[in-house]
């Protein structure tokens, strides 16, 4: 007898790793468009940005803020519109000292808000992903107008 082809232990064991192999790829392909949540005080960072509560004023160049909610304030964006230009400035923890914590108030020098048009100011959150810190940029929805 003249046998040719795959014995079905062999077709078995290519079956399965066959199957194996495709599990892998679609599972770390997945993993790609679930992101891991930034975490602060236990909860998804994206929450905490609705419990955010702080004023904000505007003297020349000076900016006048106060964090009157229970949630610290690391970093702030400031969108910037003039006539004909749009440009969003950052104010680093370093430049809020340590940043805008519970009950604080913080006085930033900035001279790109000298005559601006429309100003909002949108806090940024410092949170855990995974083991490490992550920043976390609120919506615009949470930033405040000056007044």
């Amino acid at each position: 007898m003249n046998k040719k082809g795959v014995s079905p232990v062999i077709a078995s064991v290519l079956l399965i790793s066959m199957v194996i192999i495709l599990a892998g790829v679609v599972f770390f392909w997945m993993r790609g468009f679930i992101q891991e949540p930034t975490i602060l005080s236990g909860k998804n960072i994206e929450l905490v940005c609705e419990e955010i509560i702080f004023r904000a004023s505007v003297d020349g160049n000076q900016l006048f803020l106060t964090n009157d909610g229970n949630v610290p304030i690391s970093e702030l964006r400031i969108k910037i519109q003039n006539p004909g230009e749009r440009k969003t400035i950052q104010i680093d923890e370093v430049t809020l000292n340590g940043g805008l914590n519970v009950g604080g108030t913080a006085i930033v020098n900035a001279d790109e808000i000298v005559g601006a048009e429309s100003l909002l100011i949108i806090p940024v959150l410092k949170g855990m992903k995974g083991n490490n810190e992550a920043l976390y940029v609120c919506d615009e929805r949470y930033g405040v107008k000056p007044q």
